[in-house]
C-alpha cells in the first residue's frame, strides 16, 4: 500500500470543503493504489470519510494524475521548506 500521493490542490480544497461542512469531528484518509481490471486501468486515489461515533460520510475519491511519476521524480529533487516559513 502507498503512504503517499500527489493530487489536485484544486480538487483537495473542494473535497476538504466538503468534509468541513458535515460537522464531524474525525476524518479516515486512504490512499490506494493503481489496478488493472478487465482490461481498464485505474489510478491511484485518496479518498475521505468524516466520522463520529454515530455516522461515517464516504466522498467521491481524488484521482492522481497520469503524470504522476514524473511529478514525484521532479519533486524528489526540489528544495525542502516548511509551512511555517510561508
Amino acid at each position: 500500500m502507498r503512504d503517499s500521493i500527489i493530487v489536485s490542490v484544486s480538487e483537495l480544497r473542494s473535497l476538504n470543503q466538503e468534509v468541513r461542512r458535515t460537522g464531524k469531528q474525525y476524518v479516515k484518509v486512504t490512499i490506494s493504489d493503481a489496478f488493472e481490471e478487465d482490461g481498464e486501468t485505474y489510478p491511484a486515489e485518496l479518498s475521505l470519510c468524516s466520522c463520529d461515533p454515530d455516522m461515517c460520510i464516504e466522498f467521491e475519491p481524488i484521482y492522481s494524475p497520469d503524470h504522476e511519476a514524473e511529478l514525484f521524480a521532479a519533486m524528489s529533487k526540489a528544495a525542502r521548506m516548511s509551512s511555517n516559513l510561508l
